[in-house]
């Protein structure tokens, strides 16, 4: 059967609101948490307190005594049918609630800048963040030896709060004491009761060899401080593009340019990569455009854990006037067929 409110307050329908408050006020300071420590108790005042909401209000109090009638009907379920839909959605909106587990801390975020070549050989930076941490005067509780607590008037004591909206009866955590019941006084005045203070902390974050621009690193427990811990801290990677050198996949790509008299006769250079100075052979007819690999110069898949190549362009360096003896040498080669 649905609960009659009226019958939880023991008044009669046609109750004045001055005998339903003065039933109310008697039913209360009997099963008051204050005085009672069963579970019970505490289900009656849930119940007695919900009902005096409605019946106090008159505009709650013609909705109540006037539901609208559903247009389906009782759809052939018998006239004991709403009642028990009712009474079973009211059990699960009156569902004491429960303490939410402890949880970590929030995370944190912050971005990272580093060159191509920290990307591809890694590095180890120093980054100063600003974190919400556990306060060293009250070890996070937020209480000291003078603090006290009083019951919520808002909520009083249950931690949540019953409204109704049309003939449902909704059940919501208090606002006023976050659904603990109870209110804080002479809280820890370092962090004002909260138990955590913003300070500065230097973090070191190891960037691994042969990351990728937009990758993302945890470091554990360098973020928000919570009752169960400390969250963690989320560095976003970023590349700065650099002016020798590019990056494809896990290959670097970078230009070199040679005289004519080099492409064409062949010759030994000197490659700076990213992992130090190579020196290059370049065989003779070396067309503009040739790529040149170097293996295992590249950056590191993470996946695999192989490196990539560097590979070397050849651009032709032309120059912007000739001697006569390079003249003569030019006309020498034509007519021997270059």
């Amino acid at each position: 059967m649905s609960l009659n409110f009226y019958e939880m307050l023991g008044v009669s329908k046609t109750a004045s609101s001055d005998e339903i408050k003065k039933a109310y006020r008697k039913l209360a300071k009997k099963y008051h948490p204050d005085r009672n420590d069963s579970a019970e108790a505490s289900e009656h005042f849930k119940r007695v307190s919900e009902a005096y909401e409605v019946l106090s209000d008159p505009k709650k109090r013609s909705e109540y005594d006037n539901p609208p009638r559903s247009p389906f009907g009782n759809m052939g379920f018998g006239p004991g049918f709403e009642d028990i839909f009712s009474e079973f959605f009211g059990q699960q909106q009156r569902r004491p609630n429960r303490p939410p587990p402890p949880q970590k801390g929030p995370n944190r975020g912050i971005e990272i800048i580093i060159d191509l070549k920290d990307s591809v050989l890694g590095t180890t930076k120093q980054v100063k963040v600003q974190r919400m941490s556990k306060c060293s005067s009250c070890n996070g509780t937020g209480d000291t030896k003078a603090t006290t607590y009083r019951t919520c008037n808002a909520c009083h004591g249950t931690g949540s709060v019953t409204f109704r909206q049309g003939m449902m009866t909704m059940q919501t955590t208090c606002n006023t004491c976050n659904g603990k019941g109870k209110i804080k006084v002479n809280p820890c005045r370092n962090c004002s009761g909260t138990g955590i203070k913003q300070e500065a902390v230097n973090v070191k974050v190891a960037i691994p060899d042969g990351i990728n621009d937009g990758m993302r690193l945890r470091v554990a427990e360098k973020g928000d401080w919570g009752p169960a811990g400390y969250g963690d801290l989320i560095a976003l990677v970023r590349i700065r593009p650099d002016d020798r050198y590019r990056r494809s996949g896990d290959d670097i790509h970078s230009q070199v340019k040679l005289l004519p008299s080099e492409c064409l006769g062949g010759c030994e250079i000197t490659v700076e990569t990213l992992r130090g100075d190579k020196t290059v052979t370049v065989p003779p007819c070396t067309a503009p455009g040739t790529i040149i690999r170097l293996s295992g110069l590249g950056a590191r898949n993470l996946k695999t854990n192989t490196k990539g190549c560097h590979k070397i362009e050849i651009f032709l360096d032309m120059p912007t006037s000739l001697t006569r003896a390079q003249m003569e040498s030019i006309e020498s080669l034509q007519k021997s067929g270059l």
